[in-house]
């Protein structure tokens, strides 16, 4: 068990229709909250949501739009994620440009990105259908109201336990699950489909709907997750 000597650099995932900007001050509690403990990096997904037109603005934080880490083509038997590929390859540049990285947290479909990112940095494969790009493993992940990916061309990533026709083993890197049993965008049961893709995932449930929660309660699971897969260094 590693211990951290310097705050933890933590990439963060936003959700669908929001961008880096929405989504740091949608989280500024547990930002707050964890700011001795963690640095929060936030990028924005390159792109934008299906049918929005972006403005003109010159101010690059108001361009930065209603974004999506992908769009959907359901019309065929085999569902698909467009831009999902290039995503992939998008967050591979950051973890060189930016990282490296101790964690991952996501929202939503930022959740699904995230948990995605995390089979495949374990498994040697970020991102897929590109030469690697020698990504330290992550030492953790936090995933909040999302489901394993519903793409075809992703299931090989995940173990069978979690989806019908996965391939790989249960994966090991430690991960906190976090859902509402109100949430009506992604069912609980969902989201517990995703827990399954992970050998010991920590699951914190509330009464809410699908938000990231950010009170006394789920502060202390995110610090009590934190402080048991990479504890405090000593003085």
């Amino acid at each position: 068990m590693m211990t951290a000597s310097r705050p933890l650099r933590v990439l963060c995932l936003h959700g669908y229709h929001q961008n880096a900007t929405v989504f740091a001050k949608s989280t500024t509690v547990l930002r707050e909250a964890l700011k001795d403990r963690a640095e929060f990096v936030y990028v924005t997904a390159p792109s934008y949501v299906q049918g929005y037109m972006p403005s003109n603005d010159s101010d690059p934080k108001k361009n930065e739009g209603r974004r999506a880490w992908w769009n959907f083509d359901d019309t065929t038997a085999m569902f698909k994620y467009i831009g999902a590929d290039e995503s992939l390859e998008y967050l591979a540049q950051v973890f060189r440009d930016q990282g490296p990285f101790d964690g991952i947290f996501g929202f939503s479909q930022g959740s699904i990105a995230a948990g995605l990112v995390t089979l495949l940095v374990a498994q040697g494969q970020m991102p897929p259908l590109a030469p690697a790009a020698d990504i330290p493993p992550l030492k953790f992940a936090i995933l909040v109201g999302g489901h394993p990916s519903r793409a075809h061309a992703h299931r090989i990533y995940y173990p069978s336990a979690c989806l019908d026709g996965g391939r790989a083993p249960p994966c090991t890197t430690p991960t906190l699950h976090m859902w509402g049993h109100r949430d009506d965008v992604v069912p609980a049961a969902r989201s517990a489909q995703l827990a399954r893709a992970f050998a010991n995932p920590v699951v914190f449930t509330h009464d809410g709907a699908h938000y990231v929660p950010q009170d006394a309660a789920a502060i202390e699971a995110v610090t009590r997750f934190l402080d048991a897969v990479v504890p405090r260094a000593r003085m």
